[in-house]
């Protein structure tokens, strides 16, 4: 554990894809330091893909990732942001002038714990993922090539022309 983290801790991951780049889902929750690590982290790192819940979560897809630590299990969290919210939204009404807000709030769906606990992201993942993530993985090769079949052929037209 470290210094200053709570006793016990819940680790949630949410992430965003980049065709949903605003989009964070709850991927995973209520893990512990150890589940994290072997269930996100060590794979993402990797760039390996991950099964989750029947679903192929593909690293490459993967436009945002936000790890959030929490003292409470998700549920109670929830449950935290559910009456926060409803506060919110009924102190809004009371001081409004004559414009209501009608919202159930935030707090019903996994994906609203990013409003939880600390973002502890980059105690995690200091770097992108490894081998293939980014345009240069893929295509870097080829442009090379490309630079230096033009450039060596260059150099032979000027020698036999």
């Amino acid at each position: 554990m470290r210094p200053g983290s709570p006793l016990v801790a819940f680790y949630h991951v949410l992430v965003a894809e980049r065709a949903h780049p605003g989009a964070l889902r709850c991927i995973l929750y209520d893990l512990d330091e150890s589940s994290l690590r072997k269930r996100f982290v060590k794979p993402f790192t990797a760039n390996e893909d991950m099964l989750i819940d029947g679903r192929i979560h593909r690293v490459a897809e993967i436009a945002t990732v936000k790890i959030r630590r929490t003292e409470q299990n998700a549920d109670v969290e929830l449950k935290r942001i559910q009456e926060e919210s409803w506060e919110a939204v009924q102190r809004f009404n009371r001081e409004s002038s004559g414009v209501v807000l009608v919202s159930a709030g935030s707090g019903y769906s996994k994906n609203d714990l990013d409003e939880a606990g600390t973002d502890v992201t980059n105690e995690f993942l200091a770097s992108a993922p490894s081998g293939g993530s980014s345009l240069w993985d893929h295509y870097g090769k080829e442009i090379v090539i490309g630079v230096i079949v033009t450039v060596v052929g260059g150099i032979l037209l000027a020698i036999f022309l």
